[in-house]
């Protein structure tokens, strides 16, 4: 390795081989470049488009460039090219755990549209926790599709047991 490239890549072995100085990593499939070559790219400054899966599928940057990869946390590499920003289309739905406290197994995640989620009163935070909702919907292979939510801002009554097994009523 060349010793004047020590600092930036002090545990990585670079390929420097002949015509291939440029290499950090080779990989059976790929080859990844320095990220002094970025600049070069025609993805780097372009807003791109770009499916969820190819954010989420992109390698870990720290597996490849160790510590430098701390540079680099706006940047992701799609199909190995860098990438800064980019644009992509998907709905806009929000995910509701649901729990009826019947068993140990009893929540179940539903998608709901989000305007009809709105509309309920609910934001789009951790304030609706532990809201109690009802949902109507249609089972599709253990997912429930919804077509109704309604949702309760206060519990009026609430029935427990305490200690000694008496029943106890709670109002608010």
């Amino acid at each position: 390795m060349d010793r004047s490239n020590r600092l930036l890549y002090p545990r990585t072995k670079i390929d420097w081989g002949p015509g291939e100085n440029h290499i950090c990593l080779r990989t059976s499939t790929k080859n990844y470049y320095v990220i002094e070559l970025f600049h070069q790219s025609p993805t780097l400054d372009k807003l791109i488009p770009l499916f969820i899966n190819d954010i989420n599928s992109s390698p870990n940057l720290f597996q490849i460039y160790y510590q430098i990869a701390e540079n680099l946390t706006q940047i992701v590499l799609i199909n190995n090219y860098p990438a800064k920003s980019g644009s992509g289309q998907g709905i806009n739905d929000v995910f509701l755990t649901i729990d009826d406290f019947v068993g140990s197994s009893s929540r179940i995640i539903v998608n709901l549209n989000q305007s009809k989620f709105r509309s309920q009163g609910c934001k789009l935070n951790m304030s609706n926790r532990g809201k109690i909702v009802e949902i109507e919907g249609i089972i599709n292979n253990k997912y429930i599709i919804i077509i109704d939510i309604t949702t309760t801002t206060t519990i009026t009554m609430i029935t427990y047991y305490n200690e000694k097994s008496m029943l106890k009523n709670l109002q608010y």
